[in-house]
């Protein structure tokens, strides 16, 4: 079956994830491709993966501004509960059989795949990194009142003076408020150009599939993030506060919104695309929102790599 007929049949009884969508990987993964599992006439399975070389060395690594990349399960819809980790196990070993050799991996797979043993058996690393869900089938005023006393404080005392509207125009200052937050106050450095960004969010805009909100106090631009979705999932992909403004209640302000969103789009889940960060950790906490643990799997074969990460420190 062609790569072409196998997403078709796909897409005509499943999600495929944002990330895994073509019009996504052609921007941002462009030596990408799919292996997929089948059993009888159904597919069952599907890896999007990205192959690079450097050095003379073979890598097989997450693509930037993609939080997961990796294998995805399509359930029979009456397969029963306690048959879901054989059968999960069973498609990710087929998919990872199909995967070419490569002499370093490093990426971060979707939450919903916990096959640690077979990982580990394959000679896989595994790291536990963290996110956090919101369940978006409950009512928003459920969803609201969980979220912490302060944080539901910051949103009502926000909303009397701060308006959130969509402006896809004020991307370039997503990305120098994103880029100023990561170079200026955690001494890091953003691994993407603005073109990429721009790139991406523009393929975002014509799949349906993404929009940037942004927080004002009238023509004062506060804070602003970039939301992408599937049909069953959307989730929190970057945002930046301005520095030049003291205002602690524009981010809650906008992700809320980011949430209510999700709801009226159908989605069933609400992926913050957590963070190891201690501060970004605590502020998503306020959020009433579920910790999920995701794997992130590395291996490293190539005595050419070790030194380079060896001599990177």
């Amino acid at each position: 079956m062609s790569e072409h007929s196998a997403l078709q049949k796909i897409n005509a009884k499943h999600t495929i994830p944002v990330f895994c969508q073509k019009w996504w990987l052609d921007i941002i993964a462009p030596n990408y491709d799919f292996v997929f599992a089948e059993k009888g006439d159904e597919i069952t399975g599907l890896w999007a993966y990205q192959t690079e070389t450097k050095m003379g060395v073979k890598l097989m690594r997450t693509p930037l501004l993609t939080p997961y990349l990796g294998p995805v399960v399509f359930y029979p819809g009456d397969l029963k509960p306690a048959a879901a980790d054989n059968f999960q196990h069973e498609v990710v070993g087929a998919l990872y059989k199909k995967l070419p050799p490569v002499e370093v991996m490093n990426l971060n797979i979707a939450p919903e795949i916990v096959q640690v043993g077979l990982f580990k058996n394959n000679g896989l690393n595994c790291t536990a990194r963290q996110t956090f869900y919101i369940d978006l089938n409950q009512g928003e005023e459920t969803i609201f009142a969980d979220f912490k006393e302060s944080t539901r404080r910051n949103i009502k005392q926000g909303e009397k003076s701060i308006s959130v509207l969509r402006d896809d125009s004020l991307l370039p200052l997503l990305f120098n408020f994103y880029e100023h937050t990561l170079t200026g106050k955690k001494g890091k450095s953003v691994h993407f150009d603005y073109n990429l960004m721009q790139r991406l969010y523009s393929a975002c805009t014509e799949n349906n599939a993404g929009c940037v909100w942004v927080a004002k106090s009238g023509d004062d631009v506060l804070a602003m993030i970039w939301q992408v979705w599937d049909k069953e999932k959307s989730y929190y992909l970057m945002g930046a506060k301005n520095n030049l403004q003291n205002e602690n209640n524009a981010m809650p302000c906008l992700l809320w919104h980011a949430i209510k969103h999700a709801k009226t789009l159908g989605c069933t889940t609400f992926d913050f695309e957590g963070s190891m960060d201690p501060g970004v950790e605590r502020f998503f906490r306020t959020f009433g929102a579920t910790r999920k643990m995701y794997l992130q799997l590395t291996k490293n074969t190539s005595k050419v790599w070790k030194l380079k990460e060896l001599l990177r420190g």
